[in-house]
C-alpha cells in the first residue's frame, strides 16, 4: 500500500476531491489549515476565510491507484503551490 500526502492552497481543494473520487480513491482524511514554511517562505493563516489557506490531503489506497492520483493531480501544481509526498505503508488494523 501507498501513502500520498498532498498539500495545496485551499481554492483547489474542491477540484482535488472531484478528480480523486473519479479515480475510485476508497478514501482520504483532510486535514483543513495546515501550516509551515517551505521554499514559497512561510504559510499561515490569518484569515477569516479560507483564502490564502492551504490544506492537507491524505490518501492510503494501492499502487496503482496513488500511481493514477499523482499522474492527474500534477497539473495542479502549474498554477498553485503545494506538494506531494509518496511513501510506502503497512496497515495495522
Amino acid at each position: 500500500m501507498k501513502k500520498l500526502e498532498i498539500i495545496i492552497e485551499s481554492v483547489e481543494l474542491n477540484n482535488m476531491r472531484t478528480i480523486i473520487e473519479k479515480i475510485g480513491v476508497s478514501g482520504y482524511t483532510i486535514v483543513k489549515d495546515v501550516a509551515g514554511m517551505g521554499k514559497h517562505g512561510k504559510s499561515v493563516s490569518t484569515s477569516l476565510v479560507d483564502v490564502g489557506e492551504y490544506h492537507l490531503l491524505i490518501i492510503v489506497d494501492n499502487e496503482n491507484i496513488i500511481n493514477h492520483v499523482v499522474e492527474n493531480l500534477k497539473p495542479l501544481f502549474k498554477n498553485y503551490s503545494g506538494v506531494m509526498f509518496l511513501s510506502d505503508v503497512v496497515k495495522i488494523t
